[in-house]
């Protein structure tokens, strides 16, 4: 049961290693993630959802000083 006084904060990795916090890098895919949330009886009160989301992006500069951006993937 929720209650003013609970709040709860649930962490998942979902990097392709689980490694998130670590300082390496993988090679970035591309995917979707759905969230299906069903609760056992109805809600009597409205509850707010925060997804917080992390993305790695490549940026390369070539021999000829060219940036690139990875920004669409």
């Amino acid at each position: 049961m929720w209650s003013q006084q609970r709040g709860d904060i649930i962490g998942y990795d979902l990097s392709e290693d689980f490694c998130a916090s670590a300082n390496q890098w993988s090679l970035p895919r591309q995917g979707s993630l759905r969230l299906d949330i069903k609760f056992a009886e109805p809600l009597k009160e409205n509850v707010n959802l925060i997804i917080y989301s992390e993305f790695d992006n490549l940026k390369e500069i070539d021999s000829d000083r060219n940036v690139y951006l990875d920004y669409a993937s």
